[in-house]
């Protein structure tokens, strides 16, 4: 949880008044921010500058240029401290950045470090400012289910019709999976606990159309690790069933869809290089990182630039070039680049946050607060899901960290850091 959000219990009113235009300005740009994130770099992806100022990271950036003149006009230090990252993210940051220094291509590694401190930082200050009250929480999820309700439909339409991009506005089958590994289970689990049947049922149908849309085993995964966290923390047996009810049925869907539509998730799912007898790419190239990780396991690589020696430390396991792009452990990368202690921050942030939404879950429960449970047994479910997607593909990618950092906000707010006469 945010390690000064209870600032935001202890603000006065006067304080509290003076923030509501700034948390407005606040409330538009996350919500630019949500929908801008289901249409990824469309239209123009592949193009360097747009990818660099793409809206969302453009809007990130205006946030922290506004919120930065206007608290120190304001002199709001207490605000300022109120919405600021986490330590454990924070420390995270700092190690990327002080990775520099031991990356060869120092001018990528300046470049990946400063996105990496514009989305972290900016992001996460933006969506806690937004998720410290609970009509701005409300507005973050219901804008991400619209969100990815955009991007299934896109890439269900672009494969129905058969654009050749078979994933609609990703292009990415591994970006694309990370997303919805993150956000299905948060959007799905959040409809699921509505009191509306109609809006349950939506819940139902997200998941089975993500799943039937996916095409890395990844994303199956995680959608399936988040309901499964979701129905292990849940405190009602009907909910239990309910969430494990939804994962079997969009499993026995995709089992028996026809075999043309769920061949890029088949493909994906092989153990075994197309044609061939060696293992996949993908497990030989987790085998590799390993092995660099013996040599720099202090200093790491660098920001951005373990492509620089992964080549090297294969071995005389095959190498075939046939990885997709943005097919890459992200724990593994992390701790390549940024050494042992940039893995060691990042399971800090995971533990601090999964850690935070569980004790909301309890605490909610202990109070009768279907409205909070609702909210953090969805992020607890994104978080279980970010974790395992992950794996497959990293939540550290472009245009995919924004949708990590607003999971982790939203898992670190709640109740405890309601703010005194601040509304929308």
């Amino acid at each position: 949880m945010n390690n000064s959000g209870n600032d935001l219990g202890v603000m006065n009113a006067s304080h509290a008044a003076v923030s509501v235009g700034i948390r407005r300005w606040a409330a538009i740009l996350a919500g630019a921010v949500v929908v801008c994130s289901s249409l990824h770099f469309w239209p123009w992806q592949g193009r360097r500058i747009w990818e660099v100022l793409a809206p969302a990271n453009t809007l990130v950036l205006v946030w922290i240029l506004s919120v930065g003149l206007w608290c120190i006009a304001n002199r709001q230090w207490a605000f300022a401290a109120a919405i600021a990252p986490p330590v454990s993210l924070t420390a995270y940051v700092c190690i990327v950045i002080l990775s520099v220094a031991f990356a060869p291509d120092s001018s990528r590694a300046a470049y990946y470090a400063g996105k990496l401190v514009l989305t972290a930082w900016g992001g996460y200050t933006l969506f806690a400012c937004v998720a410290s009250n609970a009509t701005g929480r409300r507005m973050v999820y219901g804008l991400f289910c619209l969100a990815v309700a955009v991007a299934v439909i896109g890439c269900l339409g672009a494969r129905f019709i058969g654009t050749g991009d078979e994933f609609g506005f990703f292009r990415s089958a591994l970006k694309y999976g990370t997303y919805l590994g993150m956000l299905v289970p948060l959007c799905a689990v959040w409809l699921m606990l509505a009191r509306s049947w109609p809006v349950k049922l939506m819940g139902v149908g997200l998941v089975i159309a993500a799943v039937l849309s996916a095409g890395t085993v990844g994303c199956v995964m995680a959608i399936g690790a988040g309901l499964v966290a979701a129905a292990l923390a849940a405190p009602r047996w009907s909910w239990r069933l309910g969430f494990g009810g939804v994962l079997i049925a969009a499993m026995l869907s995709a089992a028996f869809w026809p075999g043309g539509w769920m061949g890029p998730l088949r493909r994906d799912a092989a153990i075994r290089e197309a044609g061939g007898t060696h293992v996949r790419q993908r497990y030989i190239q987790w085998q590799a990182f390993i092995n660099l990780l013996e040599d720099r396991t202090v200093t790491g690589t660098g920001a951005g630039c373990v492509n620089e020696y992964r080549s090297a430390y294969y071995g005389r396991l095959p190498k075939l070039n046939t990885l997709a792009p943005f097919d890459e452990n992200g724990y593994l990368v992390v701790a390549d680049e940024g050494g042992m202690f940039a893995l060691a921050c990042l399971g800090w942030i995971i533990v601090q946050h999964v850690a935070a939404a569980w004790r909301r879950a309890r605490r909610a429960w202990r109070r009768g607060d279907r409205r909070e449970l609702r909210e953090s047994l969805a992020a607890w479910a994104a978080m279980a899901g970010a974790c395992l997607a992950n794996v497959f593909s990293a939540v550290q990618f472009n245009g995919i960290l924004i949708v990590f950092i607003a999971v982790l906000a939203l898992a670190g707010s709640g109740s405890d850091t309601e703010e005194v006469a601040c509304d929308y």
